[in-house]
This record gives C-alpha cells, structure tokens and sequence, in this order.
C-alpha cells in the first residue's frame, strides 16, 4: 500500500527544484508533474535566487551540497525570507547531526537518496498541508485583528458619545460652548504628544480632559451665572466643583475617566501648592491635570468671559511662561510654548463652529 495521500486531497503547488545534478534534478521534476504540481527548477543557488525574486513559490527541494553556495547555508536565509514557504533538504548521504541542523535551521523535511516517488510525494503533500494551515491561520489572524479593532473603535466611539453627552448636560447650566471643551482635549493632546506620550495616552487624554470642568453642574447658578466677581464665600463654593467632578467620574474602571477624574479633581492645583482643593505640589498633581492646567488658562485667557475681554495671544503666552514655576509645571510650560503654533490648525480639523459661534481666533463666551 502507498503510503503518500492521493493526489485530489492535497493543493496543487508550485515548486522549485535546486540540484546541480541534472539527471537528479530531471527525475525529481518529472514526478511532480506527474503529480500535477507546476514545477520549475534551477541548477544552483544563484538560479534559484533570481526564479525566487520574480515568482512565488510554494515548496522548494533543494540538494544540501552544490558548487558554490550550498543548500545548506541557504536553507536558513530562505526559510527566514518567506516563513511560510516549504523547503525540503535532499541530501547523499546519511549524517544525522547535519539533518537535525538543517530542520531546527528552518527545514521543513530531510530525504536521503537515492529517493523514491513515495517519500517525495508525501513530505510535499505534507508541507503543502502545513502551508496551507500557516496561511489559514496568518488569515485567520488577521480577520481578528480586524475584528478586534473595528470592535475597540466602536467601544471607544460609544464611550465618546457617552462622554459628549454627559458634558453636554452639564453645560445646559454654564455658559461654556461646545467648541471650548473640544479645545481643551485638542490642545492637551497636542501638548502630550510633544511631550512624547504614546498615541493611545495622548487619545485618551483627548476625551479625558474635556470633562475638567463637570463639577459645574453642581454649583447653583447664582455662582456660576454671575456677572461679576465673586466674593470670598461665593469663590469658596465654586471651588467645590473639582471634588464634585471628581465624584461624578470616581470608581469606573476605565482608564479614561479614572484620567479624568483625576483631571477634575486636580486642574486647579498649582505648581508652587497654593491652588485647590488640596495644596498639591510639584509632581504631586497628576501629569494630565498639569498639562490641562496650562491649557485651560491659556483658552481662557484667549476667549470672552463674562467679566472680561479676551486677551491677544501673544498676551496670554507671555502670562502662561510669566506663570512657570509658579502656577504651572515649567516643564509643560517649555512644550507648550513649542507647540502653540499647531493649535489653531488643529483645532480647525475637529471642530465645526457652532451657527452662530465665531471660529477658533476670535472670542467665544466662556466661563470661570
């Protein structure tokens, strides 16, 4: 009985021949055809190389010990070259150390000659079938990375819906346009990312810093609706907004809000540990709140408030670095003097003015 798989199971392949002995190398391609394989064939190493770098192939037979460049120094380069492509060693004689060097070199199979039709057409028919099983998974894999990524946009889309609205109904109480959260997640991304964040941090700060200012929605609008200064009492009450905020967005398990609790809860702080609510200093206030700390002044400074005007932007840099060291991580205030220039483009390619609202240069209404 044969001990090779008939014919009609296995894929019709491709497959190059590598022997310097001709009479060899003929017997071996008439047995492929016979098998009704496509099979070409090459004297050398060098031949082989030039059929390899113009055309695909499935299998490669080639003879361990040829003039020049041997089967079995190239064997490895190949197998690392195309993975996913068979290579059967023939050799003349039986040394063991040579054939477990060439299979752990990247060979698939190891015929001694003379050879007989039903050993080569077995180990073909078996790497034919490892091929197609590498491919099928290589696919496989590849429709899950699909999958996976379609199913992680969809996840972080239905999480920016959920987040927009969330902000959107705080601020059905406040005077702060759409357009000014999106500023600060556009902005705070662009420093993060001169600052060498990685594009995942940077996307999640994005979304993460816009709801800074969520605890607004639990100060009584008396506070948050007044024209003009505050006084100390009031001022004390409208501080109360971080640990609201905070509150809001504590305990979820995203990474994402746990950011942006810690963004609301800490954009106030200040470098120097007089801001609020809890003093913090230096590095103890979270990188994120220290990077929306900076942004968040210098929108404000650069927009219409209810008690002031807007300040030119040269103005509100020359505040932002008056304020290093003292207000703000001098750091974050050295990459955002580095990339202010890129905020009013970038900002221009996510946000679509409001009817109504002026565009990003010219002021828009915001609040304390």
């Amino acid at each position: 009985m044969s001990i090779c798989p008939p014919i009609h199971e296995a894929r019709r392949a491709k497959i190059l021949v590598v022997d310097d002995h001709e009479p060899v190398r003929g017997l071996i391609v008439r047995w492929l055809h016979q098998d009704g394989h496509e099979v070409l064939q090459a004297g050398s190493v060098e031949e082989a190389e030039r059929i390899l770098h113009t055309q695909a192939v499935d299998v490669v037979t080639s003879d361990i010990k040829m003039p020049g460049c041997s089967g079995g120094d190239w064997a490895p380069k190949v197998s690392q070259r195309f993975p996913e492509m068979g290579i059967l060693m023939i050799s003349a004689c039986e040394d063991t150390r040579l054939a477990i060097r060439t299979l752990t070199q990247g060979a698939w199979g190891y015929l001694i000659k003379p050879i007989a039709k039903e050993e080569l057409t077995f180990q073909i028919g078996r790497m034919i079938e490892r091929r197609n099983f590498l491919i099928a998974a290589k696919e496989m894999t590849q429709r899950l990375k699909e999958t996976v990524r379609w199913q992680t946009q969809m996840l972080r889309e239905s999480h920016q819906e959920t987040i927009e609205r969330l902000i959107s109904a705080s601020m059905v109480r406040d005077d702060e346009t759409g357009e000014h959260i999106r500023r600060i997640g556009i902005l705070s991304a662009i420093v993060a990312e001169t600052m060498g964040w990685s594009a995942s941090e940077v996307d999640s700060l994005r979304l993460a810093a816009p709801m800074h200012d969520i605890g607004k929605v639990g100060i009584p609008d008396s506070i948050l609706r007044k024209p003009g200064p505050l006084s100390h009492e009031e001022y004390e009450v409208m501080k109360t907004h971080t640990t609201i905020g905070a509150k809001i967005l504590a305990h979820s398990n995203l990474p994402m809000i746990q950011m942006a609790e810690t963004i609301a809860l800490c954009h106030h702080e200040r470098w120097d540990g007089s801001g609020y609510p809890n003093g913090l200093s230096d590095v103890e206030i979270p990188l994120a709140a220290r990077i929306v700390a900076v942004v968040d002044v210098y929108d404000a400074l650069t927009h219409d408030r209810v008690y002031r005007s807007a300040l030119p932007v040269d103005v509100a840099i020359l505040e932002i670095q008056r304020g290093a060291a003292s207000h703000f991580d001098p750091t974050i205030v050295e990459a955002f003097r580095e990339c202010w220039p890129r905020f009013e483009s970038e900002v221009e390619k996510f946000v679509t003015p409001e009817v109504g609202e002026p565009a990003l240069s010219s002021p828009v209404p915001m609040s304390p």
